[in-house]
C-alpha cells in the first residue's frame, strides 16, 4: 500500500473507531458467518465441545488476525477458539484501542501493524484469519503470499474479504451524476489465483452477496462514512448540485423495502497447508518420476 493511500486510510478508520461497531452490520454478518464455518469444519480448533459448553484444551498455539479493527470478528471467536495465543492486528491505532477497552481475555495480543509487511517470521502462526479486511490490500498477490507463508506448515486459514462487484450501485450512480467515486477492489477470480499459485494449499472458496438497506441515498452515504470505507483515488466532486443529483439517480435506481439499497459481494477462502511430511514426500515423489 503507497504511503499515502495508507495513511489516507488509516486516518478515515481511526476517525470511525467510535462508530464502527454500530454502522459495520455487513462486516458483522460475515464474521458470525465464518465462524459457524469454521466451527463446521474445524471443530478440533473452534466450536465449544462439551456439554458445560467450555472449550476444550488448545488445538493451536498461535492464531493471527490481519485487520481486526474494533474486534468484530475478533470478540465473536475467542469464547469459541481453541488457541494459547490470539495476535490481533490492525493498521489503525484508534480500532485497536477501542478494542482494548473492552480486553478480557488474556489471550488477546492486539498490535498496530500494516497486513501488507507484517513484522513476523515465516512459519510463526498455526491459524490465519482475516475478516473484511484484504480488499484494501494495493498488492494482494505479493501481499496474501507473504500471509500464507507466515502459516507453519499443517497450519489453517480463513479469509474473507470484499471483491469487485461491492457498492456496485454507488459506482454506477457516482459514474452517471459526477458525483463521489468508487475504489476498485480486485475481482474474485484474481484472488483465487494467489491460492491456486501458492504450493502445498487445499482449499474451498465461496462467494456471496449481501445487501444493506437505509432509509434513503443520503443515509447510505453517512453509513458508509461511520465504517470508514472512504479512500477512494479518485477525484472527488461534491458540489451541492451533484449530490441531489446522486440522490435523486440512486433512489431512483435502487428503492427497496427499507428505502434504498447498496450491495456487498464478497469471498471467502478457507484451507490448509500440507504438514511438511507431507510437502517433503511430494517433492521425494517428484524427483523419483523426473
Amino acid at each position: 500500500m503507497p504511503s499515502c493511500m495508507k495513511k489516507q486510510v488509516r486516518r478515515y478508520f481511526d476517525a470511525a473507531a467510535q462508530e464502527y461497531e454500530n454502522a459495520a452490520l455487513i462486516q458483522q454478518q460475515i464474521a458470525r458467518d465464518m465462524i459457524r464455518e469454521l466451527a463446521a469444519n474445524w471443530p478440533d480448533i473452534c466450536g465449544r465441545s462439551d456439554a458445560a459448553g467450555e472449550s476444550t484444551l488448545p488445538a493451536c498455539d498461535t492464531v493471527l488476525e490481519i485487520g481486526a479493527g474494533v474486534g468484530t470478528l475478533t470478540w465473536e471467536i475467542l469464547p469459541e477458539l481453541h488457541c494459547r495465543t490470539y495476535l490481533a492486528a490492525d493498521v489503525a491505532g484508534s480500532m485497536l484501542a477501542h478494542m482494548r477497552n473492552q480486553t478480557g481475555d488474556n489471550r488477546l495480543a492486539p498490535f498496530v501493524a500494516d497486513g501488507e509487511a507484517m513484522p513476523m517470521p515465516r512459519h510463526s502462526i498455526d491459524l490465519l484469519l482475516s475478516s473484511s479486511a484484504m480488499q484494501w490490500y494495493q498488492n494482494p498477490e505479493r501481499s496474501i503470499t507473504a500471509n500464507l507463508d507466515l502459516i507453519r506448515p499443517g497450519g489453517r486459514f480463513a479469509l474473507n474479504m470484499f471483491v469487485d462487484g461491492t457498492l456496485a450501485e454507488l459506482a454506477e450512480t457516482s459514474r452517471k451524476t459526477g458525483f463521489g467515486s468508487i475504489h476498485p477492489l480486485a475481482g474474485a477470480e484474481r484472488i483465487l489465483k494467489i491460492f491456486t499459485a501458492y504450493p502445498g494449499l487445499t482449499f474451498v472458496h465461496t462467494q456471496r452477496v449481501d445487501r444493506l438497506g437505509q432509509p434513503d441515498a443520503l443515509s447510505l452515504l453517512h453509513s458508509l462514512r461511520r465504517t470508514g470505507a472512504r479512500y477512494t483515488a479518485g477525484k472527488k466532486a461534491a458540489s451541492p448540485r451533484r449530490l441531489a443529483a446522486f440522490r435523486r439517480e440512486y433512489e431512483k435506481n435502487y428503492a427497496g423495502p427499507d428505502g434504498v439499497y447498496v450491495s456487498y459481494k464478497s469471498l471467502c477462502v478457507m484451507g490448509r497447508k500440507a504438514p511438511a511430511d507431507e510437502r517433503n514426500h511430494t517433492a521425494e515423489s517428484l524427483e523419483k518420476t523426473l
